[in-house]
C-alpha cells in the first residue's frame, strides 16, 4: 500500500499565525501602517511552504510529485477565493483544504491520469491537521478503489464532533464523474460501503452507484444513483435523501409479492430485476400515477437499449392491475409488439434492432376501444405469404383503436376517414398487403400496399422531418470552389492483421473469416485484444455498424484510446480561433462548444456510421458528372460505405463536406484543423450567429429531432463551458 502524507510544522504554524494576528492588528499608533496586499500574500505563502505534500516511497515519482504541486496550488487558490467571498483570514482552513484536495483528485481522473497513482492499490491518506477552530483537529481519510470500469473515490473525515463522507465515482477511461455526493453526516464510520453496479443482474447498461452507512442516529441508510453507462450524463433515477436500508428491502419485498413476471429464460428469471426497477422508479417520484410509473419503466429500457431484456420479457402484472405483454409481430417486418392493457390501453411497436418507436397509439379509452372491437372485418382474399393473417391481424387491432380515439376526441369520422388513417399506419410500420378487398361492417375498400407505397410515406417524412439537419441546398451563385485533396493511404501489416493508415486514422482491412463467423464486429474487437495484448483494453466502439454493413475487404475505422484522441482545451481553441479569423466568423464559442457536444472534445469517436445516409451518397454519386464523378467515384471505390458517415470533431457528414468544397480521404476529414474549418463554413452558409437561439442552432446542427435528443440542453451547458474557456 503507498500512502500519501500531509504535515504541517506545528512551530512554523504557530509562527505564521502570529504574523498573520500582528499583521491583521488593527490597534492605533502613528508607527502602524496598514498591512500591503504583498505582506499578506507573503504570510500565506510562507504557511504553505510549511506544508508538505510527500509519499512514503517511490519519492522520485514524478506523477506523484506534481499531483502535490497541483494540491498546493490549488489549496493556495481555494484559499484567496474564500478571502474575496467572504474576507476570512488568508489562512489553511478544514474547509478550504478537503476542498482543494477533492479539485486535484477531481481534475486527475478527468485527464485519465489518476491510474498513474492508484495503479499500485488503495491509497490512504492520514493527516493530522490543527486550524485553532472549534473542532481543534482534523484526520481525513482519502480512499481509492477500482471497480471496473469505475474508479470510487471516498474522503471520510473524523473530527471530535463528528464524522462525515463524500463519494465521487468517474469513468476509469475518460475520468467522467457518475456521481458526486456532497458532504453527510456519518453515525460511524465503521461499515460504510459503495457498491458500483451490483443493483440489476440482467440489465447490463443500467449501471447503480450505491453508497450504505450508518447515520448519527444508529440507522442504517442508503443513497444511490442509477445511470445509464454509455451515456452517465442520464439519471434513469436518483435518490438523494437517505433511506433506511431496512425499509427499502421491506417494502422492495412487499412489491416482489404484488408483481407476476412471466419470461422467456429457462434457467433464471427477471422477476428479481423487474420488481426493482418498478420500486425504484417509485421512490424516485413517488407522486407517478401507475400508469405514469410503468411508462417510465419501459421508456428506461427503451433508452438504455436493453433490448435483450424487453425480448425475453413476456407478461409483466402490476400491482394496481394494469398488464404488459412483449411479443413479435411476425408480419411483412420484424417488430416487437408492446400492450398495455388496464382501464386503458396502449400499442407500440419497435424494431428488434435499435427498439426504435415506429408506432405509438398513446392512451386510448378501454370502454371505446371494446366497443370499437366489434366491427367486423371480411378480407376478401388469402395469400400465401406466412405474415399475410398477422397483418390483417394488425391492421384491425390499429383501425380500432384509431376509431376509439375518434370517438373519445367528440370526432365525427366516418369509416373511410379512418380506414385512410389506418391505411398510413399502417405504412409508418411497414405492413405490406397485396391487392385484395376489405369489408367492414358493410363498407367495402381497396386494401393494397407495397413497397413503394412505404418508400413514398417515408420520403415524403425525410422530406418533412429529414433524419439529418447537415443537408446544404447552396444557391447556384454561392457553389463552393473545388479543392483538390489528394490522400496518401499507407498499408501496414502486423501481428498477422492488415491495416491502413489514412491521415490520423488507422483502418482494419475486415477478412473472410470474421464475416463467416456470424459476429464480424465482435471478432475484429477479440482479434485486437488477444493479437496486441494492452493496446486495445478500452472499450472500442464500432459506431454506428451492424453486422449486415460489414464484408470481406471493406475499412473499418479502429478506435484510438481515449487519452490519444482528446482535444486539449487550449489546441482546441488555437484551432477554433484561427478558423475564425481566416473565414471572418465571430462566435468561436460555439464551435468549441459544438464540439463538445458532439465528441466531447475527442473523448468520442471521430466517426460514427449514418446507416440511413448510404442511399444519399449513392444519389449524390449518381448526380454528379464529369470530373467530379470522377473524383467522387475514386473515393467511393475505396471507402464504399464508409462515406455514410460524420467525421471528426464536428461530426460532419462526408456529404455536408463534399458539398462545402472538400474533396479529401474521410481521414483528411476527421483532422481537427481540416473538420474545424468546415464547421465554421458550415455554420456560415446557414446563417448561424450570435444572434441565433440555442433552438435555431441546435435545428441547423442536430436536425429537427433536437429536442428529443435533448441536443439543445447540453448545447446550453458547453456554451457555458465554452464562455468560461474563452474567458480565460
Amino acid at each position: 500500500m503507498r500512502a500519501l502524507s500531509i504535515s504541517i510544522s506545528w512551530k512554523t504554524f504557530i509562527v505564521a499565525t502570529v504574523a498573520v494576528t500582528q499583521l491583521l492588528s488593527c490597534a492605533g499608533g502613528p508607527e502602524r501602517r496598514p498591512v500591503t496586499r504583498a505582506e499578506y500574500l507573503e504570510v500565506l505563502h510562507e504557511d504553505l511552504r510549511a506544508l508538505e505534500v510527500d509519499f512514503e516511497w517511490w519519492l522520485d515519482n514524478r506523477a506523484e510529485k506534481a499531483f502535490g504541486y497541483r494540491f498546493k496550488e490549488l489549496l493556495e487558490r481555494e484559499i484567496l477565493a474564500r478571502n474575496r467571498t467572504s474576507g476570512a483570514p488568508l489562512t489553511i482552513t478544514n474547509a478550504a483544504f478537503i476542498a482543494a484536495f477533492e479539485s486535484a483528485v477531481s481534475s486527475y481522473a478527468k485527464e485519465g491520469v489518476l491510474d498513474r497513482l492508484t495503479r499500485s492499490g488503495t491509497i490512504d491518506l492520514h493527516s493530522g491537521f490543527w486550524d485553532f477552530g472549534e473542532g481543534n483537529r482534523i484526520h481525513a481519510e482519502f480512499s481509492f478503489r477500482d471497480e471496473d470500469p469505475y474508479l470510487v473515490r471516498c474522503l471520510l473525515i473524523r473530527r471530535p464532533n463528528g464524522s462525515s463522507a463524500k463519494v465521487a465515482v468517474s469513468r476509469l477511461d475518460d475520468g467522467v464523474e457518475v456521481y458526486d455526493t456532497s458532504e453527510f453526516a456519518l453515525g460511524s464510520i465503521n461499515g460504510f460501503r459503495v457498491r458500483v453496479n451490483k443493483m440489476f443482474a440482467h440489465l447490463d447498461q443500467l449501471h447503480t452507484v450505491q453508497v450504505i452507512f450508518e447515520a448519527p442516529g444508529g440507522k442504517e441508510k442508503t443513497r444511490y444513483r442509477c445511470f445509464l453507462a454509455r451515456e452517465p450524463s442520464k439519471t434513469a433515477f436518483l435518490r438523494i435523501y437517505p433511506l433506511p436500508v431496512e425499509n427499502i428491502e421491506a417494502e422492495l419485498d412487499e412489491t416482489r409479492k404484488k408483481i407476476e413476471t412471466s419470461d422467456r429464460r429457462l434457467i433464471t428469471s427477471l422477476r428479481e430485476d423487474v420488481a426493482r426497477l418498478y420500486y425504484e422508479i417509485g421512490l424516485y417520484k413517488p407522486k407517478l400515477s401507475e400508469r405514469a410509473r410503468v411508462e417510465r419503466f419501459f421508456r428506461i429500457l427503451k433508452e438504455a437499449g436493453e433490448k435483450r431484456f424487453i425480448e425475453d420479457l413476456k407478461q409483466i402484472r402490476f400491482p394496481n392491475g394494469l398488464v404488459a405483454r412483449v411479443d413479435e409481430q411476425r408480419t411483412s417486418v420484424s417488430l416487437l409488439r408492446l400492450t398495455l392493457e388496464g382501464k386503458d390501453h396502449r400499442l407500440m411497436f419497435l424494431r428488434p434492432e435499435n427498439l426504435e418507436t415506429v408506432y405509438d397509439s398513446a392512451w386510448v379509452d378501454g370502454q371505446n376501444l371494446r366497443r370499437a372491437q366489434r366491427d367486423r372485418f371480411n378480407f376478401g382474399s388469402w395469400l400465401p405469404d406466412l405474415w399475410h393473417g398477422s397483418n390483417e391481424q394488425l391492421f384491425m387491432s390499429v383501425y380500432a383503436i384509431n376509431k376509439a380515439k375518434a370517438t373519445a376526441s367528440g370526432k365525427r369520422l366516418n369509416t373511410r376517414q379512418i380506414f385512410d388513417r389506418t391505411l398510413t399506419d399502417m405504412k409508418r410500420v411497414g405492413a405490406y398487403f397485396e391487392e385484395q378487398k376489405v369489408r367492414i361492417n358493410s363498407v367495402a375498400f381497396r386494401l393494397k400496399i407495397d413497397e413503394a407505397d412505404v418508400s413514398r410515406l417515408l420520403a415524403k417524412l425525410d422530406e418533412e422531418l429529414p433524419d439529418q439537419a447537415q443537408e446544404l441546398d447552396l444557391p447556384a451563385d454561392a457553389s463552393p470552389l473545388h479543392r483538390t485533396m489528394d490522400w496518401k493511404l499507407v498499408r501496414v501489416e502486423e501481428n498477422g492483421m492488415t491495416f491502413i493508415k489514412d491521415a490520423d486514422l488507422l483502418y482494419y482491412r475486415v477478412e473472410k473469416a470474421d464475416v463467416s463467423s456470424g459476429r464480424p464486429l465482435e471478432a475484429v474487437r477479440d482479434k485486437l485484444r488477444s493479437r496486441f495484448p494492452g493496446v486495445y483494453d478500452y472499450s472500442l466502439v464500432f459506431s454506428g455498424f451492424r453486422r449486415e454493413h460489414v464484408f470481406p475487404g471493406m475499412l473499418i475505422p479502429v478506435p484510438r484510446a481515449p487519452e490519444d484522441r482528446q482535444i486539449s482545451s487550449l489546441y482546441l481553441k488555437e484551432l477554433i480561433l484561427d478558423a475564425c479569423r481566416s473565414l471572418d466568423y465571430d462566435y468561436p464559442e460555439l464551435i468549441y462548444a459544438l464540439v463538445w457536444n458532439e465528441c466531447h472534445a475527442g473523448l468520442d469517436n471521430f466517426f460514427r456510421f449514418e446507416a440511413r445516409r448510404v442511399d444519399k451518397v449513392l444519389d449524390l454519386k449518381a448526380r454528379l458528372t464529369g470530373d467530379e464523378k470522377k473524383r467522387f467515384e475514386e473515393l467511393f471505390g475505396r471507402f464504399s460505405v464508409l462515406l455514410a458517415g460524420s467525421w471528426g470533431p464536428g461530426h460532419i457528414l462526408y456529404e455536408t463536406a463534399w458539398a462545402l468544397g472538400f474533396r479529401g480521404s474521410p481521414g483528411e476529414l476527421a483532422k481537427p484543423e481540416n473538420n474545424i474549418r468546415l464547421m465554421v463554413q458550415y455554420l456560415k452558409a446557414r446563417n448561424i450567429d450570435r444572434d441565433s437561439s440555442i433552438k435555431e442552432i441546435s435545428y441547423a446542427y442536430n436536425g429537427p429531432r433536437y429536442a428529443a435528443n435533448q441536443y439543445h440542453k447540453r448545447l446550453k451547458k458547453n456554451l457555458e463551458r465554452a464562455l468560461e474557456a474563452f474567458s480565460t
